[in-house]
């Protein structure tokens, strides 16, 4: 049995029924997000493909700080593929968490704006690895600060992971975007707090003098990062 139309004989609706516009759902983000995360995803397989344990290993050295450089030189080769993979992929996990935080302060989405947040974050990875470089030559002693730049290339590996996830749920739903603002901040901290605080004392149980940890806080990390984030600041006000 069939249903009467509720139109009339001209086609027309009845009085009663409102007109609903049907609209696509806008995404806040473009085609470069998922350029992204594919380039991530890739790089993440390839790591996982190297070493099946990457996951877990790098899990337990962001979370575990007791015997870091045992468990590094047991488990998880420095210049090992899966390493490369993992550490290359928070650089771009990063840049992809500076992207799409501009474009939600409302800065139009541009091949430009990747160059900047690539730029960002490389700078920010590699300025640690400078940093000690340069504070080793001024002290003497360039060995012993080997093991903090192990902790400066293992410890993101973990972080791009969870920057992926992140990245993956803001691009898929941009009315999270505050919320997963926080997350990345909370994680962009825990990292360099943890980096800071384990590279610190580990100089200290070594004989080197708090003033030259000082001296590489102050001059060689916390300074630079402000000097960029005030024109990243600017740049945006503008």
């Amino acid at each position: 049995m069939f249903g009467q139309s509720s139109y009339d004989f001209f086609g027309n609706a009845p009085d009663n029924w409102v007109n609903v516009d049907l609209l696509t759902k806008q995404s806040l983000y473009g085609t470069y997000s998922f350029f992204f995360l594919i380039i991530s995803l890739f790089l993440i397989v390839l790591a996982k493909n190297a070493n099946t344990r990457s996951f877990e290993i790098v899990l337990q050295l962001f979370f575990k700080a007791r015997k870091t450089d045992t468990r590094i030189k047991e488990n998880w080769p420095i210049f090992g593929s899966a390493s490369w993979f993992l550490a290359l992929n928070f650089i771009i996990t990063l840049a992809h968490s500076l992207f799409l935080f501009l474009i939600y302060l409302g800065i139009e989405e541009s091949p430009a704006l990747i160059s900047i947040s690539l730029g960002i974050a490389s700078t920010f990875f590699f300025l640690a690895f400078v940093s000690m470089f340069l504070i080793g030559i001024l002290t003497g002693t360039n060995k012993i600060y080997q093991t903090p730049m192990q902790l400066t290339w293992v410890l993101p590996q973990f972080v791009g992971l969870v920057l992926f996830l992140t990245n993956l749920i803001w691009v898929l739903n941009p009315l999270f975007s505050l919320s997963l603002i926080f997350v990345f901040l909370v994680f962009f901290v825990l990292l360099s707090v943890q980096r800071i605080l384990r590279s610190a004392f580990y100089l200290l149980t070594h004989g080197i003098e708090w003033y030259y940890i000082l001296l590489y806080l102050c001059t060689l990390e916390i300074m630079p990062i402000s000097i960029l984030a005030w024109f990243l600041y600017q740049w945006i006000v503008e």
